[in-house]
C-alpha cells in the first residue's frame, strides 16, 4: 500500500512536467493479473521514461525527497537504468529505478523506448489516477526477457517472475494476439509449452499452445527435443546450469535415454 502511494505521488509529479512514464512489472502486473496487489510481493519501482526525458525525472524525484546517488552519471548510464532513487517513509525504504530503455543493451532483442512501446500500451486505474503500462504482448514478452533472457545467464531465476508470467497468460489467454507472439518470440510460447511440466496449464491456455505442447516430448527421454543446442534459460531450468555444463548434461541425458528406448 504504501509503495502504490508512493507510485501515485510520481505519476503526479512527473505528469505535472510533461514527463511521460511507462510502469513497469511488479507495480503493474500487482493490479492487473493479481486478485489482490499484496499477493505480488516487490522490492522495486520501475519506471520507463524517454531517454531525453530521464535526468529530469531524477530531479523531480529529488523533488519529492528521494534521495539520488552521488555519482550520478550526467549521460545515460550503459545499463538500460539508472541505480534506484531512495525515499524512507513509514518505516519503509522505497527504491525506484528509472529506466531509458526496456532492458539490458547488451541482450540479442531490440532496445526499446518509451515511444516505441506507447502505441500499444495499456491503461490502469490507482487510486482514481490513470497510468499506463506495456500493453498485454509487450508486457509478456518483457516478462519473458527480463526473467529467462537477462538474469538467468546469472544461474538466477526467481519464481515471482515464472508467476507472474502464468498468472498473466492465464487471465489474458482469449486477448492475446497469439500469432504475433509466434512471429515475434516463438521461443516465449515455447517456454509455456515447458512450463506445464511446472505447473498444468488451463484447458484454454493448453488449446493455444497446443502446436509447442505437441513439439515438447524433451523433459523425460524421447529423440523429439527441438534444438540441438537448447537455449541457457532452457538448461538452468532443466540442469541448474548453462553454457557447455550445461549442455553436457543434456547430451548425456539424451543418450541414457535413448539407451533406455533402444533396450
Amino acid at each position: 500500500m504504501i509503495r502504490l502511494r508512493v507510485l501515485g505521488e510520481i505519476i503526479r509529479e512527473l505528469r505535472a512536467a510533461g514527463i511521460e512514464t511507462l510502469v513497469l512489472k511488479g507495480a503493474a502486473l500487482a493490479q492487473w493479473v493479481y486478485p489482490e496487489p499484496g499477493l505480488r510481493p516487490m522490492s522495486d519501482l520501475d519506471l520507463l521514461t524517454r531517454p531525453a526525458e530521464a535526468h529530469a525525472a531524477l530531479a523531480r524525484l529529488a523533488r519529492l525527497g528521494f534521495q539520488l546517488d552521488p555519482a550520478l552519471p550526467k549521460r545515460l548510464p550503459k545499463h538500460h537504468h539508472f541505480e534506484a532513487a531512495q525515499l524512507m517513509t513509514e518505516g519503509l525504504t522505497v527504491n525506484v529505478e528509472v529506466h531509458h530503455t526496456l532492458l539490458f543493451p547488451q541482450l540479442r532483442v531490440p532496445p526499446l523506448e518509451l515511444d516505441d512501446l506507447l502505441p500499444t500500451a495499456h491503461s490502469l486505474t490507482l487510486n482514481g489516477l490513470a497510468l499506463y503500462t506495456l500493453g498485454r504482448e509487450a508486457m509478456l514478452r518483457h516478462i519473458y526477457q527480463h526473467a529467462f533472457r537477462a538474469h538467468v545467464l546469472d544461474n538466477k531465476l526467481c519464481l515471482m517472475w515464472v508467476a507472474d508470467l502464468i498468472s498473466a497468460v492465464e487471465q489474458w489467454v482469449n486477448d492475446l494476439d497469439w500469432s504475433a507472439l509466434r512471429r515475434q518470440d516463438p521461443e516465449l510460447v515455447y517456454l509455456l509449452a515447458l512450463l506445464n511440466d511446472l505447473t498444468p496449464w488451463s484447458s484454454a491456455v493448453l488449446e493455444k499452445i497446443q502446436p509447442e505442447i505437441h513439439a515438447h516430448s524433451v523433459s523425460v527421454g524421447g529423440f523429439d527435443w527441438r534444438k540441438i543446442s537448447p537455449p541457457d534459460w532452457w538448461l538452468v531450468l532443466q540442469y541448474g546450469t548453462k553454457g557447455w555444463r550445461g549442455l553436457t548434461q543434456h547430451w548425456q541425458s539424451v543418450f541414457q535415454s535413448q539407451k533406455l528406448q533402444s533396450a
